[in-house]
């Protein structure tokens, strides 16, 4: 573009004309404006539509409010605003499908497994119809499966417990030669604590399995290693302690000398004869 020293007469005409016409433009926009502008604004609204509105206000209740409602049908809102987990909301559907519903809410509080403190929460917002607390009131209770003799499919049945989780857990009880605490289930690898409540809520352990306690003042370290709980290892130290200290009587001062940890020991004292302890 050449300098505007160099313009034509024409150039500079045209330029200035194009500069005129876009003021006038501007100034006939603001006029414009001017005269079309509303005379009357409304500043504030009349005072009868303010005490309707303030009526139709007072009538909604707050939006975090919640209601009371039947726990049978808990959806993952309702578990989300009580400070439950979502997997409570699709474990009562699961019981609803199978037609398994609460009839107090001391059922309920079991299922759940919560503290008291958890519980002082939820359970203002619970609320059973009546026909639930009156007319099954005399149903009697649930007849519990035996741990140790249920099967894969009876294991299945409890929400989370899939064919991999079934049989693990039926593994897990051959290598113990069965159950004798249900706290053992936590030694099921991979098994979620949630699903472990929901196994000790439909299985018992009634029946104890029947097999030679062990004797910490006669085992060997082979017959001490037979047990799932304590390795080669451990088994040797416990030997050399019996034979540094003597007989031993006290078995939980024997695994703190031996730094034993305290699942461990909980688990290796389900199989001592307390009785040759105490003799």
């Amino acid at each position: 573009m050449r300098p505007l020293s160099r313009w034509t007469r024409a150039q500079r005409r045209g330029l200035l004309a194009v500069f005129g016409l876009s003021f006038l433009g501007h100034i006939a926009v603001y006029l414009m404006a001017i005269k079309f502008r509303p005379t009357h604004v409304l500043t504030a609204l009349p005072e009868k539509v303010l005490v309707q509105r303030d009526s139709l206000l007072a009538l909604q209740p707050p939006k975090d409010t919640l209601y009371p409602f039947n726990p049978n049908y808990m959806t993952a809102y309702h578990a989300y605003r009580l400070g439950l987990p979502k997997w409570v909301s699709d474990s009562i559907q699961t019981r609803i499908s199978r037609r398994e519903y609460f009839r107090n809410t001391e059922e309920v509080r079991l299922f759940l497994g919560v503290n008291d403190t958890t519980w002082l929460k939820v359970f203002p917002h619970l609320k059973l119809p009546e026909y639930v607390s009156t007319t099954r009131k005399k149903a009697s209770p649930k007849v519990k499966l035996q741990l140790n003799t249920a099967t894969s499919e009876q294991l299945q049945k409890v929400y989370g417990v899939g064919p991999v989780l079934a049989e693990r857990i039926l593994e897990m009880r051959v290598v113990l030669g069965g159950f004798r605490s249900a706290d053992q289930l936590e030694d099921v690898w991979g098994l979620p604590h949630e699903t472990l409540v929901r196994i000790r809520h439909r299985f018992s352990l009634d029946s104890v399995p029947n097999q030679t306690q062990i004797d910490l003042n006669t085992a060997s370290i082979n017959q001490l290693a037979d047990n799932h709980y304590i390795s080669n290892g451990l088994a040797s130290r416990m030997v050399a302690y019996r034979s540094r200290h003597g007989q031993v009587k006290d078995f939980y001062q024997m695994a703190q000398s031996l730094e034993i940890d305290s699942v461990r020991i909980a688990r290796i004292a389900l199989y001592l004869n307390t009785k040759k302890l105490l003799e």
